[in-house]
């Protein structure tokens, strides 16, 4: 009898180690942050015909600080609250030392460029773009989870997780 419980013991402790182990040499973990608005856009009033795959036409996308090293660059248009300068100054030290630039826009004078072209409605303040003008994320910075939302998404999109 106390030999059947030690093969069951084993066994009970074998099958998660062989699992683990399986998925550690074959399994890939990897996560990927997807561009929007390949298949659609948003429905807005601004009269323009879009493409799809939806791209930032280059006229603005000259205008944002791509070089040969920035991969990524965030554009964030301060709506006033506190909260979301805070969190957008915690997130652009979190990656000071990474391919990434950090804008600031003013809201006022600029709302078509935030509504017709970043897609950014009253839920959203930031947007996150690649090098190709691809919209990679929309983020309320007000909100501590979508900073924190915009910090994991810039680490998978850099590859550093």
């Amino acid at each position: 009898m106390k030999g059947g419980k030690v093969i069951i013991l084993i066994a009970a402790l074998a099958v998660p180690i062989a699992v683990f182990l399986f998925l550690k040499i074959f399994g890939k973990n990897e996560f990927a942050v997807e561009p929007l608005f390949t298949d659609a856009v948003p429905e807005n009033n601004c009269g323009v015909e879009y493409s799809l795959p939806y791209r930032i036409p280059d006229s603005v996308r000259s205008t944002l600080p791509f070089d040969e090293s920035t991969a990524l660059v965030v554009i964030s248009f301060p709506d006033g609250a506190e909260s979301a300068a805070r969190n957008f100054r915690r997130v652009e030290d979190t990656f000071a030392n990474d391919p990434v630039a950090f804008v600031r826009l003013p809201s006022t004078g600029n709302e078509r460029l935030r509504e017709c072209i970043y897609f950014l409605d009253g839920n959203f303040s930031a947007v996150a773009v690649d090098r190709v003008g691809a919209i990679r994320g929309r983020y309320e910075l007000a909100d501590l989870k979508d900073a924190d939302r915009l910090s994991v998404e810039l680490k998978i999109m850099l590859r550093k997780y």
